[in-house]
């Protein structure tokens, strides 16, 4: 219990989510969220854990920021018999550092 406690307490100057030693932790909906998820190297993952429900959520990508996180949350809305929600596709950070690069674009030997 003192672990669980440690992992998902919140920090200093937290308040929508709190970060422990690994554990998120927030409400959505009026209901309690524990999640956990990363990216490396072109791997995404996210797991929901939504202990009011009794619904766990588990989603692992083969792409780096794939989306894991909306997915899942979206996987966790739909278990509990709610619509999902459509989010912006994310723009990738290749598409961002092109912006504004039209002056350069051209033939070069």
């Amino acid at each position: 219990a003192d672990t669980y406690a440690r992992m998902s307490g919140r920090y200093a100057g937290r308040r929508e989510r709190a970060f422990g030693w690994g554990l998120m932790t927030w409400a959505r909906v009026g209901r309690r969220v524990v999640a956990h998820g990363g990216d490396i190297d072109g791997f995404s993952v996210e797991q929901l854990w939504l202990p009011d429900d009794s619904i766990r959520v588990v989603v692992f990508t083969n792409t780096l920021n794939g989306g894991a996180t909306p997915l899942a949350e979206n996987l966790g809305r739909v278990a509990r018999g709610l619509p999902p929600r459509h989010p912006d596709p994310p723009v990738r950070a290749e598409l961002r550092r092109a912006e504004g690069a039209g002056d350069l674009a051209g033939a070069y030997r």
